[in-house]
């Protein structure tokens, strides 16, 4: 579900406001997961918003990408594949470690506060387009 709204939200925002919103909402949600934790319903629908609002922004992060090197599209996306595999790997060994020393009850706001750096660093990335575009352009 969320591809496909991400795959629209390209389609009427763009991939930076999409990308952007999708990883505000993401955070937003991981950091008030545990205050949903007492209820199994209230448990049910924030994950699926968890997992609708996380896979909105890979088409979108493609899409992205694409723009970027649209003569290089399959290598620029298989990179993107790999790294989503070494996050997803990394992500789980920072959980794993968050359980063994703290709590479950922390994991919520830590994966949100990570989110959050991928917020920074992709506006960062935006900015430096830009940047770079301007300056073609001067």
């Amino acid at each position: 579900m969320g591809s496909r709204v991400g795959g629209f939200a390209v389609n009427k925002r763009g991939p930076m406001r999409t990308i952007i919103i999708s990883l505000t909402i993401h955070s937003f949600i991981l950091i008030t997961f545990t205050s949903n934790s007492t209820s199994t319903i209230g448990i049910i629908i924030v994950l699926m918003e968890l997992g609708t609002s996380a896979w909105i922004t890979n088409p979108a992060n493609q899409y992205y990408l694409i723009t970027l090197k649209p003569e290089s599209s399959e290598i620029v996306l298989s990179f993107n594949t790999a790294l989503m595999n070494i996050g997803m790997t990394l992500g789980a060994g920072l959980g794993g470690l968050v359980v063994e020393y703290t709590s479950i009850h922390n994991l919520g706001w830590i994966g949100g506060i990570t989110v959050l750096a991928a917020l920074i660093t992709t506006v960062f990335s935006f900015k430096v387009k830009r940047l770079n575009e301007h300056s073609i352009y001067m």
